[in-house]
């Protein structure tokens, strides 16, 4: 299924990364240049990636996650 253009419904995870990213950098900072945008969306995306809790991980951070389960793969592995 392809997701089509103004149908937001069809493409969730997008709208809702897309909704946080808006809320947590654009719209809480007045920027001067480019510069300021691309430190603080590195910043922003390091964080959501290892320390914002997801909800498809059971509302935990993929840190904590990894931490959890990093071993419960390899011992099914062996």
């Amino acid at each position: 299924m392809k997701a089509v253009a103004g149908k937001p419904s069809q493409n969730g995870y997008i709208e809702r990364f897309n909704r946080y990213f808006r809320e947590d950098v654009l719209d809480a900072h007045i920027f001067e240049n480019l510069t300021q945008v691309r430190t603080l969306t590195e910043e922003w995306m390091e964080d959501y990636n290892e320390n914002h809790p997801h909800a498809s991980l059971g509302n935990k951070s993929p840190k904590e996650f990894a931490a959890i389960n990093c071993g419960k793969h390899s011992r099914a592995i062996a």
